[in-house]
């Protein structure tokens, strides 16, 4: 079983340790991995993908003070790649997924937000970048035909 663990140290000295397992965030056991992390001052957005035999997404989890206390865990389902962590972007998570044979990139500021996905023209992709809502993917042109494409927000 895979976890995601995040230690917060004050003056050298460990503070607080919180372990985060996907029963947390979902009712199913699944393991989770690729973690990603942002902070803005004492606010703590955490992200990361799950899988279990049955399905796959995106936890997602903030804390307001530093990492003392962690806020209730959320969970987004989607179809993720497992190979490409999840990235911040200002305040928006970008992650990539397959849907209907076709790998996307998605984005929503919030769990409770249904994700905004847009496609990048091939069943497969390499590895994605983000900045300032610019998305840098490398995908798949034909048979092992890598090139970068951009999706703009």
């Amino acid at each position: 079983t895979r976890y995601i663990q995040v230690t917060v140290m004050e003056n050298g000295v460990q503070a607080n340790k919180m372990t985060f397992y996907l029963p947390q965030l979902d009712t199913h056991f699944r393991r989770v991995e690729q973690p990603a992390l942002m902070a803005d001052g004492n606010h703590l957005k955490l992200a990361m993908l799950g899988i279990d035999e049955e399905k796959r997404g995106v936890g997602w989890v903030e804390s307001e003070d530093g990492g003392m206390y962690w806020q209730d865990q959320q969970w987004i389902e989607s179809e993720v790649f497992m190979h490409l962590p999840p990235r911040w972007d200002q305040n928006f998570l970008y992650w990539a997924i397959l849907q209907n044979g076709e790998a996307m990139i998605c984005r929503t500021e919030s769990p409770a937000q249904a994700p905004d996905c847009k496609g990048l023209g091939s069943p497969r992709v390499d590895s994605f970048m983000v900045e300032n809502g610019v998305v840098t993917a490398s995908i798949d042109t034909g048979t092992a035909d890598w090139a970068l494409t951009e999706i703009h927000w």
